[in-house]
């Protein structure tokens, strides 16, 4: 999972950002435009995009940008009880997806 951002211009609704969580095995995209790069906004997205279509995932893997990495995604990963794994902070293309 990562983001894209930020696009100028913005859209006429002001969406700056694109969240984007690409599968693993079958390389499926979910993008969502955004136009903030809050916890919230992530957490929204994960639910609404990812669990509500698609079940709970096994892991999800991002790099260590503070939205990923903030206590309210650790509770999210913890009560949906799935891993929350970073990629490396010198390599951030590890994860190779999006």
């Amino acid at each position: 999972m990562d983001l894209i951002g930020k696009i100028y211009p913005a859209s006429s609704k002001q969406h700056c950002f694109i969240i984007v969580a690409t599968d693993y095995f079958t390389k499926w995209v979910e993008a969502k435009h955004v136009k903030s790069t809050t916890s919230q906004e992530i957490i929204t997205f994960i639910e609404e995009q990812i669990i509500q279509r698609f079940g709970i995932p096994e892991s999800i893997t991002t790099d260590r940008g503070s939205s990923f990495i903030s206590g309210e995604m650790l509770d999210m990963a913890e009560a949906f009880k799935f891993k929350l794994l970073q990629s490396t902070p010198y390599y951030d293309q590890a994860n190779g997806q999006a």
